[in-house]
Formats: structure tokens, sequence, C-alpha cells
């Protein structure tokens, strides 16, 4: 739901059907998993995708699963599991 932008808490409350308690502690763990970022106005809060974040870490599952030079799936790349 938030790849299409910032949300307040309650209308993510509406789609999934939980309580607030829960969707504030799983909103808390993303948060300081630095996937979400967290804004208030008054009483709402409001979550949207640390997208800064998101990039960086594309970009470094990107060069993990990446081919290499060096990688086994290549012929002439010995095993040693014998």
């Amino acid at each position: 739901m938030l790849s299409c932008g910032e949300l307040c808490a309650c209308r993510i409350l509406e789609e999934f059907h939980i309580t607030q308690p829960t969707l504030s502690h799983d909103m808390k763990v993303l948060i300081e998993a630095n996937i979400v970022i967290d804004r208030r106005e008054g009483k709402n809060t409001y979550y949207s995708l640390n997208q800064e974040q998101l990039d960086s870490f594309y970009q470094s599952l990107g060069y993990i699963i990446s081919d290499k030079d060096d990688c086994i799936c290549h012929p002439g790349i010995s095993c040693d599991c014998h």
C-alpha cells in the first residue's frame, strides 16, 4: 500500500482489518528497520516508504545477485567439494 505513497494509519487499518496496537507494533518494527518513515499530524500518524533506504537496498541486492566473472556457474570454475 505504501508503494503508492504516504498513507494515514486509519486508511491502512481499514484495508487490513487489524487492531491499532497491531499496526503500531508492526510499523514500529519497519521504522526501526529504516524501511518506513512516520510523521504525526494532530492525532493522525502518516506512514511512507523510506525510498532512499530502499533504493540503497535494491542497489546492494542487485550487486549480490548479478552475474560475476568468478561465479561458480561459469564453465571452468572448479568446485572443491569432492
